[in-house]
């Protein structure tokens, strides 16, 4: 194995060390309860938009655990059929979660206390879901085109966009877990934060990759 690959190699598994316990946190506190369509599992905020919530829900559960397959080289190579059906359905899952996702943003609930956070808290999921489509369709459009390189350049971008939703409710959930009464009044620049900062480093990381 070349330097290059051992690195490369090093930092997928660091990578996943470091999200899948996040991953695994939000999949047993927040997806796993809205699965039962009770107002207890989806209290009384989300209630009135059950439906909506419930499969954007199961759409990014398939996406983010279809996600990572989509990048593990020996499983393209030894099996191209799985690996583009997995690709088709990741992409619809998208599809689904996204659309679901602009319409739980769009009404989202304004607090008369806090209006500026409740509507940069809404700008920002409506960013984050239309970012999910355009990554997604960029992506695609680069692999019809046989372009592997670019297709798999916007998938890592799509896929970070992906965990954006998982990051951010984590780290709310964290927040008031430790006590912050002020986490509420935050909610706005916290998802900017959770969605572009990580983009900003993947960006950083797929433009310092030796060209092949």
């Amino acid at each position: 194995m070349t330097d290059s690959k051992a690195r490369q190699s090093f930092l997928t598994v660091g990578l996943a060390l470091l999200i899948a316990p996040i991953a695994a946190y939000f999949l047993i506190q927040h997806a796993l309860p809205r699965l039962q369509m009770t107002e207890a599992a989806y209290t009384e905020y989300y209630w009135p938009r059950r439906l909506w919530l419930l499969i954007h829900t199961v759409a990014g559960l398939l996406a983010t655990l279809l996600g990572p397959l989509q990048f593990i080289r020996r499983l393209r190579v030894r099996y191209p059929a799985m690996h583009r059906l997995t690709g088709k359905v990741y992409l619809i899952a998208v599809l689904v979660a996204a659309t679901c996702a602009l319409s739980l943003a769009v009404t989202v609930r304004i607090d008369e206390a806090y209006p500026w956070t409740s509507h940069s808290y809404q700008v920002g999921l409506v960013i984050g879901a239309g970012l999910w489509l355009i990554t997604a369709a960029i992506a695609y459009m680069a692999i019809r085109r046989r372009n592997v390189a670019r297709h798999r350049a916007w998938m890592i971008r799509n896929y970070t966009v992906t965990f954006f939703f998982i990051t951010f409710f984590a780290a709310l959930d964290l927040g008031l877990y430790l006590g912050w009464t002020g986490i509420m009044t935050v909610t706005g620049p916290l998802v900017f934060t959770c969605l572009l900062l990580p983009l900003a480093i993947v960006e950083l990381a797929l433009r310092m990759r030796p060209r092949r």
